[in-house]
């Protein structure tokens, strides 16, 4: 089972229902927008008939899933919104399985110029912080990945973190 967090208007669901679509896998998404909500269902309407695919709106700090319940968890351009990073942190730990892996995915350079350009007015997207946060939320295994635009600036950053097997 794959979880996505913040799904938007359903961009990366898409491409996790892809993975899935011919096995035995489900995708599940939890968006604090109604808006994307709408979107992603409308988007995703197909998937969501053959029962692969589960919307709903949530908050990363209270997931109205089990313990234990997901094998992989990704999120794009995401974790700087979060109000309380180290409580939705160890909310998604709380509901990976120990063999998990979770993927942060944010576009750095897009995310600088909107704050450069003065219209993010929220949010923290302080990537030392987050890994900070990670290790104290009980991950291990932490990787972070960056990849250059033209071998010049960071474009991209990834992190893969897998909760701790204690």
């Amino acid at each position: 089972m794959v979880l996505e967090v913040g799904f938007g208007p359903g961009i990366g669901l898409t491409e996790a229902w892809k993975r899935i679509k011919d096995g035995k896998g489900r995708v599940y998404g939890i968006d604090i927008s109604q808006a994307m909500l709408e979107s992603a269902t409308h988007k995703l309407e197909k998937q969501i008939a053959s029962g692969k695919v589960n919307l709903a709106i949530g908050d990363v700090m209270r997931l109205p899933f089990e313990e234990n319940t997901f094998d992989r968890i990704f999120h794009t351009n995401c974790f700087y919104f979060w109000s309380e990073p180290l409580t939705c942190a160890k909310e998604l730990r709380r509901v990976m399985k120990p063999e998990a892996l979770m993927i942060t995915g944010m576009n750095v350079a897009g995310v600088q110029k909107v704050k450069g350009d003065g219209y993010m007015k929220y949010g923290n997207p302080d990537l030392e912080m987050y890994l900070e946060t990670l290790k104290s939320a009980g991950y291990s295994e932490i990787v972070r990945e960056d990849i250059k635009h033209e071998g010049k600036e960071v474009a991209h950053t990834f992190i893969y973190a897998s909760p701790n097997k204690n």
